[in-house]
């Protein structure tokens, strides 16, 4: 008789705890977007579509909080960057530093969006209604490709040089 009820009895135990477990949920992926820069060449009007540039030895800098300035890229050759935005402020501000010669500030206001991804992840920050500044020492023109940052993949900014 003991048998009998002994193991129905853990057999239902054991599903219990089988199924009492949680999946691991491990956050891998960069949830809080940067904003993709992509470099141009200035355009003259007579082509419909602007060549890429590879921009070679340029340095980029960001003002963090407390007025230090801070390299995010130090003589570096790319045709396109990732910028990240401050997700404790609605403004960020970069240096565009071209051969150590000529430098441009460019200023960009977003408002700030907190959106839950998951239980691992926790929040991410968005940033919508995109705008920007710029002095035009090296930078010929900018165009705001996207307005809301949601994600990584397609180009925010396009500068042209």
């Amino acid at each position: 008789m003991k048998k009998r009820i002994a193991f129905p009895l853990l057999s239902l135990v054991g599903l219990v705890i089988f199924y009492a477990c949680e999946k691991d949920d491990v956050c891998v992926d960069r949830i809080t977007p940067r904003l993709f820069v992509q470099f141009y060449k200035s355009r003259d009007h007579t082509t419909e579509e602007p060549a890429t540039l590879t921009l070679g030895n340029f340095t980029i800098t960001t003002l963090e909080k407390g007025g230090k300035w801070n390299a995010l890229y130090s003589n570096a050759t790319a045709d396109s960057v990732y910028l990240p935005l401050h997700i404790d402020a609605d403004t960020s501000k970069f240096t565009i530093n071209i051969d150590e010669k000529r430098t441009d500030v460019l200023t960009i206001w977003y408002q700030r969006k907190s959106q839950f991804v998951s239980k691992a992840c926790g929040l991410r920050t968005i940033y919508i209604n995109l705008r920007e500044t710029h002095t035009a020492d090296s930078i010929k023109s900018i165009t705001i490709n996207r307005e809301d940052i949601l994600d990584e993949y397609k180009p925010g900014l396009s500068i042209y040089f």
